[in-house]
């Protein structure tokens, strides 16, 4: 698997700005801060970027490919990320661990770079089941977060793990 570096969503969104404005990187960078600072830091960096582009008349979800294709390796995963899209083999498939109004699974996932946990919850954690060890499954819309210093991947609300014969098993 080939490395690709995965940019954060602002980085995403600045480089989108810049490449199809006239404008700079330095006014871009005050445009953004005068926006947090009108609203009194009650927007975040990604909606400040968000409202400059649509103030120099850029609709950002518009202008980003839906279907770029990026491989990463785990070594390269980093806290923060979103809209991961990735391919990795199953290590482990662990047990269901259940509380009073929750269930969890975690799927140890493995390249050539390292391990990652896939964190699966409730419905997901259910279906996780189906997992083998040993295959290949691709995921699509994750992020990662961090839990206990340790790196974990997981589902966003319309994530999918889709398994080694293309169909989806979450």
């Amino acid at each position: 698997m080939g490395i690709v570096k995965q940019e954060t969503t602002e980085e995403k969104h600045r480089k989108l700005l810049l490449e199809n404005t006239e404008i700079n990187k330095k006014h871009l960078n005050g445009k953004i801060q005068e926006k947090i600072d009108r609203y009194n830091g009650l927007v975040t960096e990604e909606a400040a970027i968000y409202l400059v582009g649509r103030d120099l008349g850029i609709e950002i979800n518009k202008e980003l490919e839906e279907d770029q294709e990026l491989s990463i390796d785990i070594e390269n995963l980093q806290p923060e990320m979103y809209d991961v899209e990735c391919e990795f083999q199953v290590d482990k498939v662990n047990d269901k661990v259940e509380g009073d109004d929750w269930v969890l699974r975690n799927v140890l996932l493995k390249d050539d770079t390292g391990k990652i946990k896939l964190n699966l919850w409730n419905k997901d954690a259910e279906k996780a089941g189906k997992i083998k060890e040993g295959e290949t499954i691709e995921i699509k819309n994750a992020y990662t977060d961090t839990y206990k210093g340790d790196l974990q991947l997981k589902l966003s609300k319309d994530g999918s793990v889709i398994g080694p014969d293309g169909g989806e098993v979450i």
